[in-house]
């Protein structure tokens, strides 16, 4: 794609790409062009949306017309941000991504458990249980049928108490 762009432009300094999203689905052909020392802006979606819906007047998507809208918007707007490749910045991205998985994990083991003492425990308990109470409360349950046998077969039960109990802590 460089050397096509070189046979038009082959000064790099002159040479300016415009991507759309450069935090999502765009950033990893920002970091390439940016590793090949090539100067890239961001341009926000929702501008080349605006310019693809006054260009073609219904704002149907097609790769021309939001290629066009693309270089409409990086061409006549002034503001637009650079993107660098921030190696702090992409640490941090990462830590948000793990602690953002982390979140999510941590919410369904907690429904999950409280699901569990819900079945196992007529009338439930609190809702904010601490993973010690949940496990104090689970031993204590001693169920007659099959399901109930199943679900608090410590195959099943502790699984998730051990891992709420890891993010308690």
């Amino acid at each position: 794609m460089v050397d096509y762009v070189n046979g038009i432009q082959p000064d790099p300094e002159r040479r300016v790409w415009a991507v759309e999203g450069c935090n999502r689905i765009g950033h990893h052909l920002a970091i390439r062009l940016l590793a090949g020392s090539e100067q890239v802006l961001d341009v926000p979606p929702k501008l080349s949306a605006r310019a693809r819906v006054f260009a073609t007047g219904r704002g149907r998507k097609t790769d021309a017309t939001e290629a066009h809208s693309v270089a409409l918007v990086a061409t006549r707007m002034a503001g637009l941000r650079p993107v660098v490749d921030d190696e702090q910045l992409a640490v941090l991205w990462v830590l948000v991504d793990r602690r953002r998985s982390l979140v999510e994990d941590h919410t369904r083991i907690v429904s999950q458990v409280h699901a569990l003492v819900l079945e196992l425990i007529p009338g439930g308990a609190k809702r904010d249980l601490s993973a010690a109470q949940a496990k104090r409360l689970l031993a204590s349950v001693r169920p007659r049928d099959v399901a109930g046998k199943t679900r608090r077969h410590p195959s099943v039960c502790n699984c998730w108490m051990h891992s709420w109990a890891a993010f308690s802590e």
